[in-house]
């Protein structure tokens, strides 16, 4: 119900209830008594509060049947009458146990409604799941996928175990359990695995000779047509013997394995009655084609050759498909090589020895060609043919032509004119002997000219030059120094000149600043430069000076800034006069380049005493005399 108000509606009376809270446990009409608090000169009063009785039953659409396991629908929380609400009891539908059970529905305080009931049943699975049988299956075979969905009703599940196992023969059971929902029972197949029994059958193959090439095995049995694979996978013939190859046949066939024994033998090494020794250019028979154990075949080379001294050997190949291998036979051609003083080497285009017709051992015969020819620079083959019926080889004599060699010789120079050039050698650095022309290096010449030396006689050397060249002195040139202004530091003078980087020395060796006018200073090259000495003028002058007038003079006698002394200025203008005057005009002091400076004391006019003059501000007046400066005038504080 709902809470007593705690505050009337006239006045804002506060106060309590008793009792205290509405109950609507009990049907009918019930007073409630409301006492105010003390102080608000207010009366107590009632109120009568009316129970009822429930009269709304709340209806649901019927749930269920459910099959056994399966999963069910929700309670529904509202009604389809009037929308109660409220709660189930079980909570939630149960179809673990076969059967009928009652739900009871609890409507929501404050709706007015009853409980009700609602029945739901629970039926046991009926349908046992049906599929195609499977098997039987060859041991070891890859069997079919169990099936996940019966042939009757789609009923879906899983099987235990989950695959079909062909590794051991006999009977297996295999269960199937339906997934939850489909009211289907578990159900079982048994599937058969039976023992291989077909064994493999092929056309035995070989025997092979030794290194022949074999037939592949075969991939396919005679018998039902069992595939598999060969270990090892391919006939060898490289050894004698016998060698089992076993046949695994393809998983799923049903059948065993099986072996062949495949032989291989070892060729036959032919024989023959061995020919020679035979005489060099013998005429021979033809090699035998078929050997003494009937083995045919060719032989390489095809015949006997008796044109080289020495032991040839012959390859016999048997015809093929004969199981035989190859031999060999040597054959000896004998013959005595003839032996001759060997000849050269010659010189080109000298006149040769004569090939000599008896060899140093007695054997006679002819040379081709017949005589030696030094035309041509190279090695030339003589071949010597012994004369028939002496049983001698032929033999040959390798004779060398050489070309003249051309000296070496160091070159000499080149040569600065009039130098003392070396001299000419007589004996080249390959060791050849000779003469010059000219015979002695001349360097009064500019220029290059060539010396041609001729080798001595019978050294197989022809003739040489060497080309000497002399050169004419080159002149060391300078970028010009000064002029420089008296007593200035100078620049030092260059040791190399600017053309050719000609090295050498100075004399003087420094510039002087010292005295005015032009020096001479005289540049010698380093030796071995063929460079000639050459002379720099450098002139020191008064150019650069300048007038300097002190501000003032102090004649006390010290030694030290006694005198008005303007510096260079006689240096400058050698014709100056000065005068100096005191605040009044009066002149003091007059003088020139020949008369002492200004010491301070008055020269000119009256004089009192020893003439100094006292402290102060004195003025002059310098005439030049040059013809173009004009006079200047300035002041000069004297201090005592």
């Amino acid at each position: 119900p709902d809470a007593l108000p705690t505050v009337s509606t006239n006045g804002s009376i506060t106060g309590t209830w008793s009792p205290a809270t509405i109950s609507t446990t009990i049907l009918g009409t019930q007073t409630y008594t409301f006492t105010p608090t003390l102080g608000q000169c207010a009366a107590t009063t009632t109120m009568d509060i009316v129970i009822t009785a429930p009269t709304i039953i709340p209806t649901f659409t019927q749930l269920g049947s459910y099959c056994q396991n399966t999963i069910p629908d929700a309670l529904p929380t509202v009604s389809t009458n009037g929308s109660i609400t409220g709660t189930w009891s079980p909570a939630t539908i149960s179809t673990t146990t076969v059967g009928t059970q009652t739900y009871t529905f609890t409507p929501t305080l404050g709706q007015c409604a009853a409980t009700t009931t609602i029945d739901i049943v629970i039926t046991a699975p009926t349908i046992i799941p049906t599929f195609t049988q499977l098997g039987s299956y060859c041991q070891n075979t890859i069997p079919d996928a169990l099936p996940t969905v019966s042939t009757n009703g789609s009923i879906t599940g899983t099987w235990s175990p989950a695959t079909i196992s062909t590794t051991t023969v006999g009977t297996q059971t295999y269960t199937f359990t339906p997934t939850l929902g489909q009211c289907a029972t578990t159900t079982t197949m048994d599937i058969v695995i039976t023992a291989p029994t077909i064994i493999p059958a092929f056309t035995q193959l070989g025997s092979y000779c030794q290194n022949t090439i074999p037939d592949a095995l075969p991939t396919v049995s005679t018998n039902g047509s069992i595939t598999g694979t060969w270990s090892p996978a391919t006939i060898s013939t490289t050894t004698v013997g016998t060698q089992t190859y076993t046949f695994t046949p393809t998983t799923g066939q049903c059948a065993i394995p099986t072996t062949m024994d495949v032989t291989v033998t070892a060729p036959v090494l032919p024989t023959f009655t061995a020919l020679g020794p035979y005489c060099q250019n013998d005429t021979l028979g033809a090699l035998l084609t078929t050997s003494i154990d009937g083995i045919t075949g060719t032989w390489s080379p095809a015949t006997i050759s008796t044109a080289i001294l020495g032991t040839q050997v012959y390859t016999f190949t048997p015809t093929a498909g004969l199981c035989a291998t190859t031999t060999t036979m040597s054959v000896t051609i004998n013959g005595v090589l003839p032996t001759f003083t060997a000849l050269g080497p010659y010189c080109q285009n000298t006149t040769p020895g004569t090939l000599p017709t008896t060899s140093n051992d007695g054997y006679t015969g002819t040379w081709s060609p017949a005589t030696i020819s030094t035309t041509i620079v190279g090695t030339q083959v003589y071949t010597f043919t012994p004369t028939t019926g002496q049983c001698a080889a032929i033999t040959t004599m390798n004779i060398t032509i050489t070309a003249p060699i051309v000296p070496t010789f160091t070159v000499l120079g080149p040569y600065c004119q009039n130098d003392t050039p070396g001299t000419l050698p007589t004996t080249s650095n390959d060791g050849y002997t000779g003469t010059w022309s000219p015979a002695t290096i001349l360097t009064t010449t500019v220029g290059t000219q060539v010396y041609t030396f001729t080798p001595t006689s019978g050294q197989c050397a022809t003739t040489a030059t060497m080309s000497i060249t002399v050169s004419t002195p080159i002149a060391p040139a300078f970028t010009q120094l000064g002029p420089y202004c008296q007593n200035t530091i100078p620049d030092a003078l260059p040791i190399i000149s600017t053309n050719g980087g000609i090295t050498g020395t100075w004399s003087p060796s420094t510039i002087s600043t010292v005295t005015l006018g032009s020096q001479v200073y005289t540049f010698t090259p380093t030796a071995g430069q063929c460079a000639a000495p050459t002379i720099m003028n450098i002139t020191v002058d008064i150019s650069c000076l300048t007038i300097i007038i002190p501000d003032g003079f102090s004649p006390n006698g010290d030694g030290i800034n006694d005198e008005f002394v303007v510096n260079n200025l006689s240096l400058l203008y050698p014709n100056y006069t000065i005068e100096v005057y005191n605040r009044y005009g009066s002149v003091l002091y007059k003088g020139n380049s020949s008369t002492p400076n200004w010491n301070g004391k008055s020269t000119e006019g009256l004089t009192v005493g020893d003439g100094l003059l006292p402290t102060g501000v004195y003025f002059f007046i310098i005439e030049f005399n040059d013809g173009g400066r004009k006079p200047l005038q300035g002041r000069v504080y004297l201090s005592r």
